[in-house]
């Protein structure tokens, strides 16, 4: 019986289906087909029930479930004891675009020394592109802001608060963020961002009216038309500096300001644990030595 079979069998169990477990695994649906008819032969008992479309497990499917898992879970713990420093392999980061020009590379170079034969793949997007991504295991953990939703497979650890501000020109007179909001034309962050969604939540909750005249996905775009005159915005203050900020006038939104809190999210039954652990450790450890 080969680990990958277990494997599959779980993934099957989490996605619902032969063909989304295929689509996940990159294998081809026949070839799911078999795995699963040799695990049901190397436990001498089906493990489907092969009259509905698609296959779902059976009552022996749903009763082997729980125990499959623990011995995945205790098959990766065993990879992971050895030494981490010694890790060769790839892993996969997913990261907010704000991140990256702030706490991801400065923790990333403390990771490059804690190990050192490691590669580290980078995959950039927003919160709930982030999450789906990570259920699907296309990426091994993932910095976004608190879930919506805090799901059982997902384990969610806080690195950092960052307190939302309001950006305008150096020369804008109004002192008040309200005053800023509706006096000047407003560049509003993508809504279909979590935190986008936050922003407009809290006008809406103040009661204030904003002339929207441009819409952006990048806050690093938002602070650039900011600065050179086209509006004011609403962007979190990042956790560390980027290295490069643009100089604007930053007044805090709210009273007190509304705040985001970033952490790194992975799997609850998470193979490379001990690696992700040591990443946690080094983004806190950044976001700390501000």
């Amino acid at each position: 019986m080969r680990i990958s079979y277990l494997r599959t069998f779980i993934t099957i169990a989490e996605t619902g289906g032969f063909m989304a477990a295929a689509n996940i695994l990159n294998r081809t649906p026949s070839a799911i087909s078999l795995q699963m008819k040799a695990l049901e032969d190397a436990f001498g008992t089906e493990l489907f029930d092969r009259t509905k479309r698609p296959p779902i497990l059976n009552r022996q499917g749903r009763a082997i479930l729980g125990a499959v898992q623990d011995i995945v879970g205790e098959y990766d713990k065993l990879e992971q004891s050895i030494a981490t420093k010694d890790f060769r392999g790839e892993f996969v980061l997913g990261a907010m675009p704000t991140t990256l020009t702030g706490i991801v590379p400065k923790s990333l170079a403390a990771c490059q020394r804690r190990f050192p034969n490691l590669l580290v793949r980078l995959v950039d997007d927003h919160s709930a592109g982030l999450l789906a991504r990570l259920k699907n295991r296309q990426i091994d953990a993932a910095i976004i802001i608190t879930p919506l939703e805090v799901e059982p497979t997902i384990r969610w650890r806080p690195i950092a608060r960052e307190p939302f501000i309001v950006i305008a020109p150096m020369d804008a007179k109004a002192t008040k963020d309200s005053s800023l909001l509706q006096e000047y034309p407003y560049i509003r962050f993508n809504n279909n961002a979590w935190t986008g969604k936050l922003i407009d939540e809290q006008l809406k909750k103040r009661s204030l009216n904003v002339h929207m005249t441009m819409e952006l996905e990048n806050l690093q775009a938002v602070a650039t038309m900011v600065y050179n005159g086209l509006g004011v915005s609403i962007i979190p203050q990042n956790c560390v500096d980027s290295g490069f900020p643009l100089p604007l006038k930053q007044i805090p939104f709210g009273n007190p300001p509304i705040v985001r809190t970033i952490g790194l999210a992975e799997l609850s039954n998470n193979p490379k644990e001990q690696i992700t652990q040591g990443v946690y450790e080094e983004l806190v450890a950044a976001a700390l030595s501000r």
